[in-house]
């Protein structure tokens, strides 16, 4: 239900200028917090509209604590499927977070409720699954779906080790958020800023669907 949530506030950003106090109402940015976005930081908390900012992996644990020390969540962000998380990072050419390293900063962050974003659109061109895909060329849709199981699958196994940890997901496509829920993904996101992709009305109903199907 996260996509709705983020509706309705944003709908109540748009009406009025007084920060929304609403524990229901969660805005979550996506920012490399720094010295140089201090101010910004001190606005989102000054406002009241933002409940936590996703921190790339890779970043100091002060810059952790600049969001933490202003009353927000910071969540960190890596990609759970193994091949996708070295690739992303080898585009960069920056170091790749450890995953045990990165859950236990969670760990710390969160007072022992560790949360992190793992799957950033891993459906959509050019992040993870379209590259297996265009290398092992299932001839069948059937074939397709089966592959992209197995992805959810390999993903979600190198999570096993950390029971305690709450997995958020963004899916690129609508229809990604079954197959997020089924494999044990407990929030998921649906992307809805690109012009090439299902509408939001499309989005909103199979965010709820699979919402009451795996009673997230």
């Amino acid at each position: 239900m996260t996509l709705p949530i983020t509706l309705l506030a944003l709908f109540s950003l748009a009406q009025t200028p007084e920060p929304a106090t609403d524990p229901g109402l969660r805005i979550v940015w996506d920012l490399h917090p720094d010295a140089a976005s201090e101010p910004f930081l001190d606005w989102l908390r000054d406002r009241g509209w933002c409940w936590g900012v996703e921190v790339p992996a890779n970043a100091a644990e002060a810059d952790f604590d600049r969001v933490r020390s202003r009353g927000m969540a910071a969540i960190p962000q890596l990609h759970a499927h193994p091949h996708t998380r070295a690739w992303h990072w080898s585009r960069r050419n920056t170091p790749m977070p450890d995953l045990a390293a990165t859950v236990e900063l969670a760990r710390r962050i969160s007072g022992g409720r560790p949360l992190m974003q793992m799957f950033m659109e891993d459906d959509s061109a050019g992040v993870g699954f379209s590259a297996r895909l265009l290398r092992e060329k299932p001839d069948t849709h059937g074939g397709a779906k089966a592959l992209w199981d197995l992805y959810l699958r390999e993903a979600m196994g190198e999570l096993g080790p950390y029971p305690d940890l709450t997995v958020w997901g963004m899916a690129g496509f609508a229809r990604s958020a079954h197959d997020y829920m089924r494999h044990g993904i407990d929030c998921v996101i649906v992307e809805r800023s690109n012009d090439d992709i299902e509408d939001l009305q499309t989005a909103v109903a199979f965010a709820r669907g699979a919402s009451r199907q795996y009673g997230k």
